[in-house]
């Protein structure tokens, strides 16, 4: 699977990491976590879902669990799919 997220929605990144996606069409906002942000970055069509979950685990030095980490990701790419969020 190549996620890939919906080129017509915005996206704003908070301070604290955070990121929050905005759909226009149904006026529904989507808040994720900072790991949350980093699966939404990285899935641009281009990255298997496998290449997200290594190139987080890269991103944050390995700082979690792989298993556990690999399991987050993965339910955060299915919640952003599920919420029509990723084409």
């Amino acid at each position: 699977m190549y996620p890939k997220r919906r080129i017509d929605l915005k996206s704003t990144l908070l301070p604290d990491g955070c990121l929050v996606i905005f759909d226009e069409t149904t006026e529904w906002a989507h808040t994720v976590s900072p790991l949350g942000a980093m699966a939404w970055e990285l899935s641009d069509g281009q990255h298997t879902t496998k290449e997200i979950v290594d190139e987080i685990i890269v991103l944050t030095a390995e700082s979690l669990d792989k298993k556990q980490l690999e399991a987050e990701v993965l339910q955060l790419i299915a919640e952003l799919s599920e919420n029509g969020l990723l084409a």
